[in-house]
Formats: structure tokens, sequence, C-alpha cells
């Protein structure tokens, strides 16, 4: 009856540790996600931010845009 109870405790054991690499693989996409998201936004902000300078400094954007 021990042997029995051994071996649920190693089954189990292996299942825990299989699902830990699991969580650990799926929080590894989780991160490349955000990393990947965060790059994105980084670049729209960064193009808007240019896009926003250019405006700045093009004399002609701003005597037809002056109030």
């Amino acid at each position: 009856m021990a042997e029995v109870h051994q071996n649920n405790d190693r089954t189990r054991a292996k299942n825990q540790f299989i699902r830990g690499d699991q969580l650990l693989a799926e929080l590894g996409n989780l991160l490349k996600q955000l990393e990947n998201s965060r790059l994105s936004v980084r670049r729209k902000m960064d193009c808007a931010l240019n896009a926003t300078s250019k405006k700045r400094s093009n004399p002609t954007f701003i005597s037809q845009h002056h109030y």
C-alpha cells in the first residue's frame, strides 16, 4: 500500500513539474508579447513626436495655422 502512495506522489510531483514548465513557457510568451507591444507603442510615439517636431520647424505650417 505504501508503494502505491509513493507512486502516486511521484506521479503528482511529475505532473506539477510539467505544469510548472508549461506555466514558465506561457509566461515567456506573454513577456515577449508585452515587449512587442511596448516597442510598437514606442515606435508610434516616436513617429508622432517626429511629425510634431517637423510641423513646429516648418514655417509654412506655422504661418498657415497661426491664430
